[in-house]
């Protein structure tokens, strides 16, 4: 389960019953900061929330935005395979603890990371 391996998960817990995999995620950014040492991904969840906050009800948000930092980044690989910038996101720890962050679809993205937090969750309405 990705969301294991991620710091800051509370409120994201509390919105969904169960968290879905990352399948077929849009990617909306990739940002690679601090000289290469932070990377920051912002992407839309592949389904709505299962508790919608009251605010989100009002705004007629229906998409959650999610951005994960992930930081003291080593083996960074990307390319773009495609116009559609939708991937599959998989994050696993290795033997020596580290991070393992693999974006495979339109987005190809490979990277090594020590530490990775959810920075934003916010709710939004999908470009239709």
């Amino acid at each position: 389960m990705w969301y294991k391996e991620i710091d800051n998960m509370g409120f994201l817990l509390k919105l969904y019953n169960d968290i879905p995999d990352l399948n077929d995620v849009q990617i909306n950014k990739i940002g690679i900061l601090e000289e290469g040492d932070k990377v920051t991904i912002t992407f839309n969840m592949p389904r709505f929330v299962d508790n919608v906050p009251e605010k989100w009800k009002e705004f007629k948000f229906d998409v959650v935005e999610i951005e994960f930092d992930f930081i003291v980044i080593s083996k960074f690989n990307i390319v773009f395979n495609d116009v559609n910038f939708r991937s599959n996101i998989l994050i696993e720890r290795n033997r020596a603890n580290k991070l393992i962050v693999k974006l495979e679809g339109g987005v190809s993205c490979s990277f090594i990371a020590e530490y990775a937090m959810i920075q934003k969750v916010r709710g939004n309405l999908l470009d239709k």
